[in-house]
């Protein structure tokens, strides 16, 4: 059951993210455009992103309200983006985190005891 409440959020959030058109959220040095799996450098570069690696920086960025000091554990990125439960061992995360890491530098995207975290001013 939890898996499914899982996979139901992130599609409720999807659509959301959809129904809004290209909302554009600044990251750092980039223009994050969840609509079209992309982030565009200042210098207009653009760099296109797989659809868990969008999963992954909207909950990050989501949860800079309401995580606090915006750190998203391992366990809860796993349930939430990909509706794995706790127990289950995998590296789908780490391979996504480290591939996110080579497009957009470590410096924008944390590891912080007990989970992740973006390096970037809070949403208000």
């Amino acid at each position: 059951f939890g898996v499914l409440l899982a996979r139901l959020r992130l599609a409720l959030r999807r659509r959301e993210a959809k129904a809004g058109g290209d909302i554009v959220h600044k990251l750092g040095a980039y223009a994050f455009r969840p609509h079209a799996k992309t982030l565009e450098a200042e210098a207009g570069q653009k760099i296109k992103l797989t659809e868990k690696e969008v999963d992954i920086l909207q909950f990050l960025l989501a949860a800079q309200s309401t995580y606090p000091d915006g750190v998203v554990s391992r366990a809860t990125l796993l349930n939430e983006v990909w509706g794995y439960q706790e127990g289950i061992s995998t590296h789908t995360l780490e391979t996504h985190i480290y591939r996110l890491r080579l497009k957009i530098g470590a410096e924008l995207l944390m590891t912080q005891a007990g989970g992740y975290r973006l390096n970037v001013l809070p949403i208000k």
